[in-house]
């Protein structure tokens, strides 16, 4: 029967081998996959709040804020001429951290499912290293430009998705050590 044992692939070599015993790569998975979703969650709440805080504020005036963010962003030195471009921005920005909020929760789904089946760590390996390429890309193009700032939050905003993916790895790998026993890695 399908799923029937449940076997957590034990830490096999290491200091405390036993069977269905978590390894320590997948419990740090379950936290950072937690994390992952937590953030995802906050996000998409904040984008809610927001368009409720946006939405108040036009009935709150009787019309468009559109007039008034154009105006606002011309003092903030945007050459912005009129409401459509607001409009694409606003839209543009909506977008990104949409699919930043639900590709953190996707994330922390997938991580979550790996670190308790890690016959399943696969698509959060896509999903994760993803994420890695997308963050060394965005690192890359902001040292092109000399905007490359080496800070915490830096370090913090590259360091998150290597660990991603190394814990991920970890896991497949001790997938792979649970399939072939004598193997050596």
């Amino acid at each position: 029967m399908r799923g029937a044992g449940v076997d957590n692939y034990s830490n096999y070599g290491g200091s405390n081998p036993g069977y269905g015993e978590r390894s320590g790569a997948q419990c740090g998975l379950k936290v950072l996959a937690i994390l992952y979703i937590i953030g995802g969650a906050f996000i998409l709440l904040w984008i809610l709040y927001m368009w409720f805080l946006f939405s108040q504020a036009e009935a709150a005036v009787g019309g468009s804020l559109t007039p008034m963010l154009v105006q606002e962003f011309n003092k903030n030195g945007f050459d912005i001429s009129d409401g459509s471009e607001v409009a694409a921005l606003v839209f543009a920005a909506v977008i990104v951290f949409v699919t930043l909020g639900l590709s953190l929760l996707l994330t922390g789904i997938l991580g979550i499912r790996a670190a308790n089946n890690p016959e399943k760590v696969t698509p959060y390996l896509v999903i994760s290293g993803l994420s890695l390429a997308f963050t060394i890309l965005n690192t890359m193009r902001s040292i092109v430009a000399n905007t490359f700032d080496l800070s915490i939050n830096t370090l913090i905003r590259v360091g998150i998705p290597v660990l991603a993916v190394w814990l991920g790895v970890s896991v497949k790998q001790q997938r792979d050590q649970a399939r072939m026993p004598g193997a050596q890695w």
